[in-house]
């Protein structure tokens, strides 16, 4: 089991991939910003962040190796819409994988597996404050 900080503004996204990760026997934290976010992440540790590319006045991208970084460089799945033009530079912002809505299980439990794979072993000091 991960401990997993979902970011994104939209509820109705946030309830339906949760249950999905709760689903996979994932605990699940919730952010509805970037604000929220960085004080979820200064609270306690996390395994792994999903952010939105959008985010109210953010744009999510820019906002990857922020979450990491206060994270303690977990990784960071960047989920997004079909079709969103900022899908194209998801590579270049340093995300762990990206999940493209919407989304089924048999497509979100590779992802975040393969994601997982790659964190690093939790270090509290090396996470910012």
């Amino acid at each position: 089991m991960a401990k997993v900080l979902l970011v994104h503004p939209e509820e109705v996204v946030r309830r339906g991939l949760g249950d999905m990760l709760a689903g996979l026997g994932h605990a699940v934290t919730f952010a509805g910003d970037a604000d929220r976010a960085r004080a979820a992440l200064r609270s306690r540790p996390y395994d792994l962040i999903l952010v939105a590319v959008v985010l109210p006045g953010q744009n999510g991208l820019r906002l990857v190796p922020v979450l990491s970084e206060l994270a303690g460089w977990a990784p960071v799945v960047v989920v997004a819409d079909a079709g969103d033009p900022l899908l194209d530079h998801t590579e270049d912002c340093g995300a762990a994988g990206v999940l493209v809505l919407p989304l089924r299980v048999a497509e979100v439990a590779p992802i975040l597996d393969e994601a997982l794979s790659q964190r690093a072993p939790w270090d509290w000091e090396r996470r910012v404050a």
